[in-house]
């Protein structure tokens, strides 16, 4: 319980540190529009289970802000990496500053960050950002990147602990920033009202689970108590 708690603890700290990256990125500017049908695909936390993890097929994965000027350099190599792979290896791209939950999963600290997903394992790119070597790191990460561990990767269970904590204080933090921004509170006490409402849902909902509970015991008690001649089978009539 201890080791969980910390490990708790570390991952609202990374969260907080993340929660500054987005409000910087939000203060920097705003997304560029794309034009025209991209090769790339638009991934975010809510999707990233359904279409990545529950897939198959293999995956080049982007992390990327949008005030990075890496970032906006790679973004034409990328979308033609996108479109030679097609076919072979699906793209996509993660906006990080909006995904916190994903970004802390994958353990990213800096932008852009380039993995790939294959048969269940993630691996992360650290050659030169070219087309050539973004194409065979996709293709064959196992030879052109290099493996994250069990304990790091995304998909393990760790990963997964991880996402979900990351979810859960996502999740506090947009509650708190829609109450703040729509009672007009001070950031502490919005903070207060967002804890108040927390412990009362973990009380009603320790309740229903109490009073589930109690109900399917009195059930099993009157099971056992009833009366066995109601239970009997019918006696045969007696024959002479």
């Amino acid at each position: 319980m201890l080791a969980l708690a910390l490990f708790m603890i570390l991952q609202m700290g990374d969260l907080l540190v993340a929660v500054e990256a987005r409000k910087s990125a939000k203060s920097a500017g705003s997304k560029p529009v794309a034009t025209g049908e991209s090769a790339v695909e638009t991934i975010t936390h809510r999707e990233f289970e359904t279409k990545v993890v529950q897939s198959d097929e293999p995956w080049l994965l982007e992390f990327y802000a949008p005030w990075c000027g890496h970032c906006k350099r790679l973004e034409p190599i990328f979308e033609s990496t996108a479109t030679a792979l097609k076919g072979d290896v699906r793209v996509g791209k993660v906006d990080g500053p909006d995904n916190l939950a994903l970004m802390l999963r994958f353990g990213v600290s800096g932008f852009p960050s380039i993995f790939a997903i294959r048969d269940k394992k993630t691996y992360v790119f650290n050659g030169h950002r070219t087309q050539v070597m973004l194409e065979r790191f996709a293709l064959n990460p196992a030879e052109h990147g290099e493996a994250m561990s069990t304990l790091a990767d995304p998909l393990g269970p760790v990963g997964r602990a991880k996402g979900a904590v990351a979810g859960v204080g996502m999740r506090v933090m947009d509650a708190h920033d829609h109450i703040q921004r729509e009672f007009k509170l001070s950031n502490s006490l919005a903070w207060f009202v967002v804890f108040f409402l927390s412990f009362l849902a973990v009380i009603v909902a320790t309740m229903m689970a109490s009073g589930i509970f109690f109900f399917l015991g009195e059930g099993n008690k009157s099971g056992l108590h009833s009366d066995p001649a109601a239970q009997a089978p019918p006696r045969r009539p007696h024959q002479d």
